[in-house]
């Protein structure tokens, strides 16, 4: 959903990948594929979080401060 969607945005700001590794659905909402996944762990991981995969209100709010 939404939180799927401002996740991806912020990871192709930071540069963690490329936007065109992002596949949006008919809907509008972003496909939580296995390039965002992997994004969202290497982000984890660089920022000394636990590398769970999961987007939740600490991986915003992480992703919101941090570079």
């Amino acid at each position: 959903g939404a939180d799927v969607k401002t996740v991806a945005r912020i990871l192709v700001n930071k540069l963690y990948m490329d936007e065109d590794s992002i596949i949006y659905m008919k809907n509008g909402d972003v496909l939580y594929d296995g390039e965002l996944y992997r994004s969202v762990k290497r982000f984890q991981r660089l920022n000394d979080m636990h590398d769970d995969g999961i987007i939740g209100p600490m991986l915003i709010k992480a992703l919101r401060k941090r570079k």
